[in-house]
């Protein structure tokens, strides 16, 4: 990952936007789905319902070191 915002190593470097030359890099732990998001649209006349349902992708990270 290039786009690091803030770097602290003794001193704090605060990007604008991003800090030149700091690189994350990182180490995918697991990928999934997350819980099930239902909406649920209800109106005062007859069959005027929707429902829908989703679930929202995920990445889990592990910050495997830091360079500035």
């Amino acid at each position: 990952m290039t786009e690091v915002l803030a770097v602290n190593n003794g001193e704090l470097k605060v990007g604008a936007p991003f800090v030149n030359g700091a690189t994350v890099e990182l180490e995918v732990v697991t990928e999934g789905k997350d819980k099930k998001v239902i909406t649920f649209k209800k109106r005062r006349r007859k069959d005027s319902k929707v429902k829908r349902g989703f679930r929202r992708q995920y990445t889990r990270v592990k910050v495997v070191s830091i360079k500035a």
